[in-house]
């Protein structure tokens, strides 16, 4: 599976139209896209400063291309009009598979963490990934999703850790009220994290089962 991580740049002063589009008809563009597993369109911040992310999760490589096509850069969902000045870039991380962690449904934050592990200790931070973090999300209540992605590198590999929730109380528990620290225990000096937001969610899709936040 790929994990596709998109940030739009919008037109200054366009945010709350931008904003409107995408609990409006961000959905209906994506819902016969094939391939598309999973999809949250978000926000952090407000008015101008805002930022718009959309967090796809993918089969595989070539399902995102036949739909995305040959410009990475391009964003599956972006408004018609050429006034809103839509633009963006693109990440794309290889999924670490794991099995399914929450219900899947009703997500109201997504949190994504961005992180860069210590070159030479890739397999000791998947392995305590896959035996002891993933157990622990799975026992962490309010969760929603999980998904964790690679992008190789032989300074040591760059990882985003999606995660979704019902709400941020949950996520203040989750963390012991500490918001900017990951909820996976590391082996010590393996693991740099470079930025942890957290996005209200505008519109979402999982599975066949598609939500907008009211």
């Amino acid at each position: 599976m790929l994990i596709r991580l998109y940030t739009y740049r919008i037109a200054s002063g366009r945010e709350s139209d931008f904003e409107t589009f995408l609990r409006e008809r961000s959905l209906e563009r994506v819902r016969e896209l094939g391939g598309l597993e999973s999809a949250w369109f978000a926000r952090l911040g407000d008015g101008p400063d805002a930022t718009f992310v959309a967090t796809t999760c993918w089969r595989d490589f070539q399902s995102m291309i036949d739909a995305v096509g040959p410009d990475l850069e391009r964003p599956i969902v972006a408004p018609r009009d050429p006034e809103y000045e839509v633009s963006g870039s693109a990440q794309h991380f290889e999924n670490i598979d794991e099995p399914a962690v929450g219900s899947g449904t009703d997500g109201r934050v997504l949190r994504i963490l961005r992180g860069h592990i210590t070159s030479g200790r890739e397999e000791e931070v998947y392995t305590s990934i896959r035996n002891e973090g993933w157990p622990l999300l799975g026992r962490l209540g309010g969760i929603v999703d999980a998904r964790i992605g690679r992008q190789a590198s032989a300074d040591g590999d760059t990882i985003v850790h999606v995660t979704v929730w019902r709400d941020r109380a949950s996520i203040k528990r989750a963390t012991g009220g500490t918001l900017q620290r990951p909820l996976m225990p590391l082996p010590a000096d393996s693991f740099t994290v470079e930025s942890i937001n957290h996005y209200e969610i505008l519109a979402s899709l999982v599975g066949a089962r598609s939500e907008v936040a009211s």
